[in-house]
C-alpha cells in the first residue's frame, strides 16, 4: 500500500515565525487559499481514507482536501504534533538565542522541552497511528499531520537525514508498505508534481 503524509496549511503562529505544538489556532488565509490549491490534486478514486490529527490546523487542512475528494474522514490524536511544553509560542529566534542547539535536541529522542513530550513519546505516538492505517487500509491513505512530528518520524524510521526531514506546509512524504517493511518512495514533494492515481 501506499501512505501519503501532508503538512497541514499555515497558521499565524507559523507566519510569526514561533514554536507550535500544542497551541490550537486556526488556518491563516494565506494557509487556506494555498491547501484549497493543494486539495485539487487528490482525486476521489486514489484513496480509501484521509486521516487528520485533532488539532484545527489539521482537520481544516484535511477538510478542504476533502472538499475535493469525498472521501472517508478520520480525526487521530495519534497524528498531533509533538507537544513543547514550555517552547510553545516562543520565538523561534529568540530561543535559539538562548539555546543555539534547542532545534538540534528537538530532533532527538531523549530530550524533553519542560512540560513537554519527549522525543521517544512523540513518535512512538505517530508510529501507532501509522500501524493503525496499515492495519486498516490495503491501498492508499492521506494523512495530515505536522511538521515536528513527522520529521522525526521520516528520520528515525525512513532514514531521512535530519536536514531534509521536515517537510513544507501543504507538501508530501510518500511511504510505501509491504508487509511490515516500510520505505519512502518521495519527499517532500508538491502535490502539483505528482500523479497520485498513479502511486
Amino acid at each position: 500500500m501506499k501512505i501519503v503524509i501532508v503538512r497541514h496549511g499555515e497558521t499565524p503562529q507559523n507566519l510569526k515565525g514561533v514554536f507550535q505544538g500544542q497551541s490550537d489556532p486556526d488556518l491563516h488565509q494565506v494557509g487556506i487559499e494555498r491547501f484549497k490549491e493543494v486539495g485539487q490534486f487528490f482525486m476521489a478514486d486514489a484513496w480509501d481514507a484521509i486521516y487528520s490529527s485533532h488539532y484545527k490546523r489539521s482537520v481544516a487542512s484535511a477538510d478542504l482536501i476533502n472538499a475535493h475528494a469525498k472521501i472517508k474522514r478520520v480525526i487521530s490524536t495519534d497524528f498531533a504534533e509533538r507537544h513543547l511544553g514550555a517552547l510553545d509560542g516562543v520565538s523561534k529566534a529568540m530561543q535559539l538565542k538562548a539555546d543555539p542547539t534547542v532545534l538540534d535536541k528537538l530532533m532527538t529522542l531523549d530530550f524533553t522541552p519542560p512540560q513537554g513530550e519527549s522525543g521517544y513519546s512523540a513518535l512512538e505516538r505517530f508510529s501507532r497511528g501509522i500501524e493503525v492505517v496499515k492495519a486498516e487500509h490495503a491501498g492508499r491513505a492521506l494523512i495530515v499531520s505536522h511538521g515536528g512530528v513527522v520529521a522525526l518520524f521520516a528520520h528515525f524510521v525512513l532514514g531521512v537525514p535530519r536536514s531534509s526531514a521536515f517537510l513544507e506546509h501543504g507538501h508530501a512524504l510518500i511511504m510505501e508498505v509491504s508487509g511490515t517493511a516500510m520505505s519512502l518512495v518521495r519527499m517532500n514533494v508538491r502535490p502539483v508534481s505528482v500523479d497520485f492515481n498513479q502511486l
